[in-house]
């Protein structure tokens, strides 16, 4: 279920419960406790949710290692990135340009222009949450 919005534009409201994803437009008087996008995944659990620095894009995790990115509620084609053993954490680097990934002991940079890895990280255990300073020179993580 989608309905066809600016994003950026509305305070929005997401929350993700099993498999399922939901956002909502709470303050809006069209949409007032109306669900404006809804996305399930396959069979898995969604571990991590998040918004893009300019609210345009909303980023969902699973527990299967696939990342996914849907903008006004329209999925990116090619969104889909597929991380053996799962993911604890995504975020969206400061500028909007990256996309980090945090799976079994790694985190990886996703330069999501080119759609490709920039760096990656070793963490010695596995990965359960991670942040970046407001600049995103420094990374900390926490097994």
């Amino acid at each position: 279920m989608s309905i066809t919005r600016d994003w950026a534009s509305d305070l929005l409201l997401v929350g993700c419960c099993g498999n399922l994803v939901q956002t909502w437009s709470p303050f809006s008087p069209a949409t007032a406790n109306s669900v404006v996008y809804e996305a399930a995944v396959d069979q898995n659990v969604v571990t991590s949710v998040r918004f893009s620095p300019n609210r345009r894009a909303l980023c969902f995790a699973d527990g299967a290692g696939v990342v996914h990115i849907v903008s006004n509620g329209q999925a990116f084609p090619n969104s889909m990135v597929d991380f053996v053993g799962g993911i604890s954490c995504v975020r969206f680097s400061g500028d909007g340009k990256h996309l980090f990934v945090s799976n079994k002991d790694q985190i990886h940079a996703l330069d999501l222009k080119r759609q490709e890895a920039h760096a990656s990280f070793k963490h010695t255990s596995a990965v359960s949450r991670f942040c970046t300073d407001t600049g995103d020179e420094l990374l900390a993580s926490a097994g």
